[in-house]
């Protein structure tokens, strides 16, 4: 093969070689350095950069390519390998015209951007000039510099500042964190102060602000320093600290001096009186401090009475209070005195001394004249007691709380509605409501909401003559019980059973008697009904799973009116056994009777509470019949 030989057009021969030789590069001069490379265009996540593209040699001809590189430190020839290449990469012009490209996907902050070029031969040139960019809002809010406190009270410290604003003090920052701290704050214990919740809510840049922070200990001092913050997280310098001492009250509130007495009878005391304020007649105490005793609680026997728990807090100054101290031995004085203490300790003196005298029996209306109050069912949670009375021509539906006070009237139907019961939940009654379409008077069983102005709905079949007397919920409330039967008193009927929806009843007890009250057993397995069907008044049982009637009580005496103790325990009912009618009272499986009431009076119609400690029933005295309890020992 031939051999080869090359000159350079110097005065020197480079070299020649053979077959398998090699030969020196021709070229070692870089591209020239780049040194007006910039950022042309920034957005919030990306860059656009522009420059004018070098030579081959230096600034003569066309470099080959191009290497940029980008970082969020500044880049240099160490630290070049720790840049980021970025994506795009053009191909250089010839020397002297405009190279462009750009970069995305960026996060808010400071970028630097550099490049370097190479020939051919890989002549690399030198790095050129850094391009910086800022990504988004990257100028934090001034910080505060005149913090100040405008004010203080026992709990309370009152600052102001002038609002810097979202770039320095331009613009509405988004944010403040105000802390707190009993320590002076520093930017190293900046994160372990206390941060103010709520935190104040910045206004324009060079309003002035106010704002109270709250919760704090009497008698105590504070440091406090807040910084404002961007809507791009840019947060500002640590503000001046200021202190405040918090002060201390020692203003007690005002003495009650209108306690009174508003109830008194079987185990519960009902009271009243005007809320007094923290500072005396201002702002809101704290707690109450209610005491009973045997006899009068003044300030030096104060300590030696006992205390009443439960009481809520007191109200707004001026506010009606009520309460009713419960679970008091029957029949026995009290005396009762109360005292109010604010949240740093200061107590009024104490009120004035009232007496009350819990009683076996009260008496909850007081009938002015001939009236029938009739069928009385105390309500599920024990808080009052519905009962039928006359209003006017009419009976309706009323109900008065089991701890005395006016009586509520319920219904305002034109014709009569008697005879109501509660469902377990207490969310409805169930009752007898006559309609009048002369010459018939039809009685319906009827549904209503327990509230007042309810109207009673019809579930019966309508337009059935005959009367229909004691409805009783089931337990489980899906069906009523009542007694149908033809026109006589006592009631010569039998007992259905109806969905309390409505519809057509069912017959649980087929065979005509004189029937005078059902009782629905809490579990649901029976029912209870007084019956003249052996010839005399007795209380007899029927279950609900089939089968007929079952004596549960027979005496010589008239049984009537059946009424079972919430927990399915006892049977209450109204005998004549003593002379008089009488609440008597026989375990639920049988067993001795026990006598509940003794009066020389008439006791009718008897429900229990649900405590089981007290019955309510009708009293009659002298044509006169009026609601009342009497509570059990």
């Amino acid at each position: 093969m031939a051999r080869l030989c090359w000159t350079i057009p110097v005065a020197f021969v480079l070299g020649c070689s053979s077959e398998g030789g090699t030969s020196p590069r021709s070229d070692t001069v870089a591209p020239g350095q780049v040194q007006d490379l910039v950022a042309t265009r920034v957005t919030d996540d990306s860059v656009s950069l522009r420059w004018t593209a070098p030579g081959d040699d230096e600034f003569a001809g066309q470099a080959s390519v191009y290497e940029i590189r980008y970082g969020t430190d500044a880049l240099t020839e160490a630290e070049w390998e720790g840049g980021t290449p970025i994506e795009r990469v053009p191909t250089p012009r010839a020397a002297g015209l405009e190279d462009r490209t750009g970069q995305g996907g960026l996060a808010r902050g400071r970028w630097y951007f550099a490049l370097r070029s190479a020939d051919e031969e890989l002549n690399w040139s030198s790095i050129s000039n850094i391009a910086t960019a800022d990504l988004g809002d990257t100028i934090p809010p001034s910080a505060v510099t005149d913090l100040e406190v405008f004010g203080f009270e026992e709990t309370n410290v009152t600052l102001t500042w002038t609002a810097p604003g979202d770039d320095g003090a331009d613009g509405l920052a988004t944010a403040y964190d105000l802390r707190r701290d009993q320590k002076p704050i520093t930017e190293v214990g900046w994160e372990e102060a206390t941060r103010v919740d709520p935190p104040p809510v910045p206004i324009e840049a060079g309003s002035s602000e106010r704002f109270t922070v709250i919760g704090l200990s009497e008698g105590q001092r504070y440091f406090f320093a807040l910084r404002a913050e961007d809507d791009s997280g840019n947060l500002a310098a640590l503000s001046n600290l200021v202190v405040a001492t918090t002060s201390r009250d020692t203003i007690p509130p005002a003495t009650i001096t209108d306690l009174e007495v508003t109830f008194e009878g079987g185990r519960n005391v009902n009271l009243r009186w005007t809320a007094p304020g923290n500072n005396g007649q201002q702002g809101q105490a704290a707690r109450y401090d209610l005491r009973l005793d045997d006899d009068p609680i003044t300030s030096d026997s104060w300590e030696q009475a006992s205390p009443v728990a439960g009481l809520p807090p007191p109200g707004i100054t001026g506010a009606d209070e009520s309460f009713t101290v419960t679970g008091l031995d029957l029949d026995r004085g009290y005396h009762f005195a109360i005292r109010t203490e604010d949240e740093f300790g200061n107590r009024s003196d104490v009120s004035n001394d009232v007496a009350a005298m819990t009683m076996s029996l009260v008496i909850l209306t007081q009938s002015s004249g001939p009236r029938l109050v009739d069928s009385p069912d105390w309500e599920p949670n024990g808080s009052r007691i519905v009962f039928s009375g006359y209003v006017g021509d009419q009976r309706q539906l009323l109900w008065v709380h089991s701890t005395g006070g006016n009586a509520v009237q319920i219904t305002y139907r034109p014709d009569g509605v008697y005879s109501p019961r509660w469902s377990t939940d207490g969310q409805r009654l169930v009752c007898i409501a006559q309609r009048n379409q002369f010459p018939t008077v039809f009685d319906e069983v009827a549904v209503l909401e327990a509230r007042e102005g309810a109207v009673p709905v019809a579930i019966s079949p309508i337009g059935r003559t005959g009367l229909r007397q004691s409805p009783v919920w089931s337990p489980d409330g899906s069906q009523v019980a009542y007694v149908w039967g033809e026109f006589s008193v006592p009631l010569l009927g039998k007992i259905l059973l109806l969905d309390s929806s409505g519809g057509e009843p069912d017959t649980l007890v087929a065979e005509a008697s004189h029937i005078s009250g059902l009782s629905w057993a809490p579990d649901g397995g029976t029912i209870v009904f007084a019956s003249d069907r052996d010839g005399n008044y007795d209380l007899w049982s029927v279950p609900l799973s089939g089968g007929g009637p079952t004596l549960l009580l027979s005496t010589p005496s008239f049984e009537v009116r059946p009424a079972h103790s919430r927990d399915g325990s006892e049977i209450a009912y109204v005998s004549d056994a003593g002379g008089s009618w009488d609440v008597w009272a026989i375990a639920a499986t049988g067993g001795e009777p026990r006598q509940l009431t003794q009066l020389p009076d008439d006791e009718l119609s008897p429900s229990w509470s649900p405590s089981g400690d007290a019955i309510a029933f009708v009293l009659t005295r002298g044509g006169v019949s009026d609601l009342a309890i009497t509570y059990l020992r």
